[in-house]
């Protein structure tokens, strides 16, 4: 959500697999949100938990410590390699005594069905010097107060800049964990796009998938814009 976090705080979402990153890391969390599972296919997911980034380095010595120590508390292990789907069921490593479940996978933030190398992060987007967030009301787009933070966010004002190759990436709406967004194969979810490369053609949301040849717009962090393929809006 910030460009800068807290030690020890990853400077990435949970969806970003980012294998540069060569350090062990906390993603944020908080703990007044969520006191039990929401439902009963949850699991870890559902309920208040711990999660940590862990180099591909380190990952052995990660886990071994993990098993010599968990005593009583359940935990997970998995890959971050894109195809979120695989990486938390078919391809996750699971202590002894974590709890059967039917484990939804709907939640997951974004690229469930890959490719591999697909990341993404959580953003919000505020006006320069002011308390106001772009936001992705019923109707459009709006600008409203800014009300998320690192450990409490979920707002119309967040998004999910999804990279799903080199030169494929678009800006999605959150929608509150729209189960059928994020790459879903039910095809749902909110994209910025644009209809034309003409200066001055207005910013809008479209359907990600069916307007997926107008929606290529992303954020262009050191010029502070949107850009579209890579040209600047």
């Amino acid at each position: 959500m910030t460009m800068r976090s807290p030690a020890g705080i990853c400077p990435f979402s949970h969806a970003n697999p980012s294998p540069s990153y060569r350090e062990v890391c906390q993603f944020p969390f908080n703990w007044k949100t969520v006191e039990v599972a929401t439902n009963a296919t949850s699991g870890l997911f559902g309920g208040m938990n711990h999660a940590f980034f862990v180099p591909m380095s380190r990952a052995v010595e990660a886990m071994n410590w993990w098993r010599q120590r968990h005593d009583e508390m359940s935990f997970m292990m998995h890959v971050n390699t894109g195809c979120e789907y695989q990486d938390h069921s078919t391809w996750s490593m699971k202590s002894n005594n974590y709890r059967e479940y039917n484990q939804s996978l709907e939640g997951l933030w974004c690229c469930k069905m890959g490719p591999p190398g697909c990341r993404c992060d959580m953003v919000i987007y505020r006006v320069a010097q002011t308390d106001r967030c772009l936001s992705a009301s019923r109707v459009g787009l709006v600008l409203e107060q800014c009300h998320d933070t690192e450990k409490q966010w979920g707002s119309d004002s967040v998004w999910r800049e999804t990279t799903y190759t080199t030169g494929f990436h678009q800006i999605e709406t959150y929608d509150h964990g729209n189960p059928e967004a994020g790459g879903s194969p039910a095809g749902g979810g909110r994209c910025l796009a644009v209809s034309s490369c003409e200066p001055g053609a207005p910013v809008q949301l479209v359907s990600c998938v069916e307007g997926a040849s107008s929606s290529l717009v992303s954020w262009a962090g050191l010029e502070g814009r949107f850009s579209l393929a890579g040209m600047p809006l």
